[in-house]
């Protein structure tokens, strides 16, 4: 097994892989997930999502010949 020494970290002085108008871009993208317009949409998709499971869930109470 080998060693990592402190000789083998890279050097500080390397180049950053984004630039300052990308890392911009990456907030903006970021600010945008938390609007107040995606959030009343992801309280729909939730909403939705628990409307179709009890719609289904109570559809097959209602058919279940000995849960009445």
């Amino acid at each position: 097994m080998a060693q990592i020494s402190v000789t083998d970290a890279p050097p500080v002085d390397l180049p950053r892989p984004f630039s300052d108008d990308e890392i911009d871009q990456s907030f903006q993208v970021e600010d945008d997930r938390w609007s107040r317009r995606a959030q009343i949409g992801d309280w729909l998709i939730l909403a939705a999502m628990i409307a179709v499971s009890l719609g289904y869930h109570l559809a097959i109470f209602a058919l279940q010949p000995g849960l009445r």
